[in-house]
């Protein structure tokens, strides 16, 4: 009996220690559990996704109010959500003393072209026309979104010029509103920066730096992976025949959010040339990886002097 006492006791603190044992090893993931993932819109710290759309007057100095030609852009207002531009209204007045006829647009430019954003516009609104505009009237022009696939970061400018009697268009005004406009499908990413340094010490060794956006604006948990590859400008199938892929990492995107990363890779035997950063995103539906969108960074890179950081 005294055996049989003593194997109960050892069992019984046994069995009480190793469950404790089991919970310190478990593994700690980003990975939301079923519950999260049915109440995602409750998640400490997310904003929630906006219902509707978001309204948005562009702030006009008083300065910008007086310096257009007979024709003088008012006020600019936008209808968007948060990844995509639903309406622009843009409100044009006489100030001449005769009636004018005018024409006005607006444009979305890449957030990075910093000078003649006119020239560099990814999207032009169709021309709208008005004619007969009396002195002191105002005409409100009302412009839908572009549906057409625009993806990435933009700046917004909206413009009018006046239909002279031959036909002709001389500039009358333009507004600019700076502040990004992200425009994408509800999953999609973006290449920031990208830059290449010579390792300290390194006969041939370099370090690329590329940093990403990855944004999830759907209401739900996003399991994704990124890359990128680095190639010669204009290569087919950079991720097959550029200088180097970046294996895809994944990670969880929580609704609503946006995540900026950095990677950093060490790499040897760049060409001293100008080089292209072609990045893709893929989604995780069911187990199955499917292609969302790709994004190439504006600009060329190439190995600069002096020591990595």
């Amino acid at each position: 009996m005294q055996i049989t006492r003593f194997a109960m006791l050892w069992a019984l603190a046994f069995f009480s220690i190793l469950p404790y044992s089991i919970r310190a090893q478990e593994l700690i993931t980003n990975t939301p559990s079923p519950a999260e993932q049915s109440d995602a819109t409750a998640t400490p710290g997310v904003p929630p996704i906006a219902a509707g759309t978001i309204a948005v007057d562009v702030p006009i100095l008083e300065s910008l109010l007086n310096d257009g030609d007979g024709l003088e852009i008012m006020g600019i207002s936008l209808e968007r959500t948060l990844h995509t531009l639903e309406r622009v209204v843009i409100t044009v007045e006489n100030r001449a003393d005769a009636p004018l006829d005018g024409a006005a647009w607006f444009l979305l430019t890449p957030a990075y072209i910093t000078e003649e954003e006119w020239k560099y516009a990814a999207y032009t609104a169709p021309t709208q026309l008005f004619e007969d505009l009396e002195p002191g009237e105002q005409v409100m022009l009302n412009f839908l979104g572009p549906t057409d696939g625009l993806l990435g970061e933009f700046k917004l400018s909206g413009w009018v010029h006046r239909v002279n009697a031959d036909g002709t268009t001389s500039h009358a005004d333009g507004v600019g509103y700076d502040a990004p406009l992200v425009i994408g499908p509800p999953l999609f990413m973006t290449v920031r920066d990208a830059e290449i340094y010579p390792v300290s010490g390194s006969a041939g060794e370099q370090i690329l730096y590329v940093t990403m956006t990855l944004r999830n604006y759907s209401p739900q948990f996003a399991e994704v992976a990124y890359s990128f590859s680095l190639a010669q400008p204009g290569v087919e199938k950079p991720w097959e025949n550029g200088l180097f892929n970046k294996p895809y990492q994944s990670l969880i995107l929580l609704p609503g959010s946006e995540l900026e990363l950095t990677t950093r890779d060490v790499l040897e035997g760049l060409p001293d040339e100008p080089l292209e950063i072609s990045a893709f995103l893929q989604q995780n539906i069911r187990g199955t990886y499917e292609f969302r969108s790709s994004d190439v960074f504006h600009q060329t890179v190439r190995p600069v002097t002096g020591p990595a950081n």
